[in-house]
């Protein structure tokens, strides 16, 4: 059954090169693709390192390859003529490569053995040999999309400055607990903020990883797709999260932006040129995830999370307060 499985997944990946072929012919132009398998934070980091391998191919016609429920987020990046959803795209380098300029990126943490010591756009960058012309990914959020989320915004909407949070869920070592999720937004509330809206759902390339924690007082948000989720982000003055792919897009459409980072170093992960800060301890387990032996499991590690436990309420606050009041006096970088 496998050796059958393995042979239709071929021709599959086959069909789709001579598909490429066929809309590179009708366009006059060369192929080059572009692949990563992965979520949303780590399609958002291939972007500077495509656009300056871009540079080296001129004139061709420049494809994106990702799981299908992330298609969006290449198209928003406004960078490749055709975007498609491709299952099992990992097989595309190793298939393909013959045929086109294949482009797969693929970074250390990910690898048996090897463990990432760099922030991952610059890693990208690092393993194609280029230079980006920015270190910061960009999006661009369709005035259809704003429109709608502006629409869901408006329903009920409190006064004051738009607060978006995402809490998960996500492995289960780089959450926050819901109980301090909920002081956080108290804490708010003393301070006089009420406009919040939680974001996010319980899916991830096409699997449940758990419930979403509902916490009270804070509006949640019809379904808008992610180009609506990236739309309401764009709108709000704060992005609150954890370590994940809204973070990323909030960096990428220059929402200032909080994360909370256990397991994962944030030097590797917060975005690199909108403003941004992180929440992490100083326990000496942590950022265990670029390390070998990795302690973690996703669903748990030998010292109970502890590197997320004890991030403090009031530190989160108070960084959040500080990109705020940077807002508000419009320091921007």
């Amino acid at each position: 059954m496998r050796a059958i499985k393995s042979a239709v997944l071929i021709s599959l990946i086959r069909l789709f090169g001579f598909y490429v072929q066929i809309r590179a012919f009708l366009a006059g132009k060369r192929p080059v693709l572009f692949v990563r398998n992965g979520g949303i934070g780590d399609i958002i980091c291939t972007f500077p390192a495509a656009q300056a391998l871009k540079e080296k191919h001129p004139g061709c016609l420049y494809f994106y390859c990702c799981h299908p429920a992330f298609v969006v987020v290449p198209e928003m990046s406004g960078q490749f003529d055709v975007c498609l959803g491709v299952r099992h795209n990992e097989l595309i380098p190793v298939i393909l490569a013959n045929k086109f300029s294949v482009y797969s990126f693929v970074y250390a943490d990910e690898q048996a053995g090897q463990f990432s010591t760099e922030h991952m756009v610059d890693e990208f960058c690092r393993n194609h040999r280029v230079v980006p012309l920015s270190r910061q990914p960009k999006l661009v959020v369709s005035e259809k999309a704003l429109e709608k989320a502006r629409q869901a915004l408006a329903t009920s909407s409190p006064a004051g400055k738009l607060i978006t949070i995402h809490i998960g869920p996500s492995w289960k070592v780089r959450e926050w607990s819901c109980e301090k999720w909920q002081e956080l937004i108290e804490r708010f509330r003393e301070k006089g903020f009420s406009n919040f809206v939680q974001l996010g759902n319980d899916q991830h390339m096409g699997r449940k990883l758990g419930n979403v924690c509902e916490l009270q007082k804070i509006r949640s948000l019809p379904d808008l797709g992610l180009d609506g989720t990236a739309a309401a982000i764009q709108l709000s003055s704060l992005f609150i999260g954890i370590d994940s792919g809204l973070l990323h897009i909030a960096g990428a459409v220059s929402t200032p932006s909080l994360g909370l980072f256990g397991p994962t170093n944030p030097a590797f992960r917060i975005p690199l040129e909108t403003p941004a800060l992180a929440c992490s301890t100083s326990l000496p387990c942590q950022f265990c995830h670029h390390r070998l032996p990795r302690l973690h499991w996703q669903s748990g590690c030998p010292n109970d999370i502890q590197c997320m436990r004890e991030i403090a309420v009031e530190d989160v606050l108070a960084r959040a307060l500080s990109l705020l009041e940077q807002g508000a006096t419009g320091a921007r970088n």
